[in-house]
């Protein structure tokens, strides 16, 4: 009798070595698993925030090249650069309506980020402008630059806390107000990549011919 007893001892100690044995073959793999879910979710999520990066920079770019040509050929004629405003160029319909926040007034504009479109002459001049683009995150901030800066005359990236107005040739620190200067890539690179901030505003000057 107790022979048999033992014997189902036995067994029964078999079977449950067996169940946690299994039970822990099943929470390893599962643990591999989640890991491996945890890494495709970040790939996916790192090309979805890139793809969306990219998507930002192709809309900024694209809005500030049309204001831009906008401007030359409703202002630059006329010779009213001098009289250039943020106000002056919403009423002409040089913004699209959707950045035009109506609430203040006057209407003032504002880019997919919440920052100011704001528009001015360089100083007191009635040959050359500016569009000071605010807010820009810094991860965007690069390629916004370099998709613009072939038909910029001048560039100035700083951080958005600094929304002082370019008037001396330092303060177009990327690119000088001349035709025939390049854009500063280790100024760019010093810019862009300041660990202290988060977002820049990007100013693009450009004349009325």
């Amino acid at each position: 009798m107790n022979i048999i007893k033992d014997s189902s001892d036995v067994k029964e100690s078999h079977r449950l070595k067996i169940k946690r044995s299994f039970i822990g073959v099943t929470l390893i793999e599962i643990t591999i698993g989640l890991a491996i879910a945890a890494v495709v979710v970040a790939i996916a999520y790192r090309g979805y925030e890139q793809n969306a990066s990219r998507n930002q920079v192709i809309e900024d770019s694209r809005l500030i090249a049309e204001m831009m040509s906008d401007i030359i050929n409703n202002f630059g004629p006329s010779s009213k650069f001098g009289d250039l405003s943020t106000a002056i160029v919403i009423t002409s319909g040089t913004i699209p309506s959707r950045y035009i926040d109506r609430t203040t007034n006057p209407p003032t504009a504002r880019n997919q980020y919440g920052g100011e479109i704001f528009v001015a002459p360089v100083g007191v001049s009635d040959t050359f402008a500016y569009i000071r683009y605010e807010k820009v995150p810094k991860r965007n901030c690069m390629g916004l630059v370099m998709l613009i800066a072939p038909s910029a005359q001048g560039l100035a990236v700083r951080p958005s806390v600094d929304n002082s107005p370019p008037v001396a040739a330092a303060d177009w620190n990327i690119k000088l107000f001349d035709t025939s200067s390049t854009v500063d890539l280790n100024e760019l690179n010093t810019v862009c990549r300041n660990s202290s901030i988060t977002d820049v505003n990007v100013t693009v000057g450009f004349s009325k011919s």
